[in-house]
């Protein structure tokens, strides 16, 4: 909500700096994998999973600063969008369903089926984060022919 609203008063005030529209998107990124890392390290997350959601961001970013020194703009399509959903979602889930034997009696059952939801809402966001990455790719490739 407050990247949604500081993004917001930006546009509203004028503020939007070139740093701006680097930042914002690299600090979501890291917030982002910092979180999976966590879980990889909790073993709430596979490590696999997390490598390709990690290369992706990477090598998107830095195909976003190749095409900023370019003076081009790759537009967000809707397969980026689900992947940022999907991500939310799942470290979302993933933090909701590991508290919960903190705030209440849970079965065992309950936590293994809590921590495959976990799991699979990883898996749903490797492959949207898989598919956009590859779109993107795809999309900017016009990028790297001038070069």
């Amino acid at each position: 909500y407050t990247d949604h609203l500081d993004g917001k008063i930006a546009r509203r005030d004028g503020l939007i700096t070139n740093f701006g529209k680097l930042m914002d998107p690299l600090a979501d990124k890291i917030l982002v994998m910092s979180a999976y890392i966590c879980f990889v390290k909790l073993d709430m997350a596979s490590t696999v999973c997390v490598i390709i959601i990690m290369v992706r961001e990477f090598a998107v970013t830095s195909i976003r600063l190749v095409a900023v020194e370019q003076g081009k703009v790759i537009p967000a399509n809707n397969w980026g969008k689900a992947k940022t959903i999907s991500q939310m979602v799942s470290i979302i889930l993933i933090l909701l369903f590991s508290s919960l034997p903190y705030f209440m009696t849970v079965s065992d059952q309950v936590i293994s089926a809590l921590s495959i939801t976990g799991d699979i809402t990883v898996y749903i966001a490797t492959l949207f984060t898989l598919i956009s990455g590859i779109i993107y790719a795809k999309d900017s490739a016009y990028i790297f022919k001038d070069m």
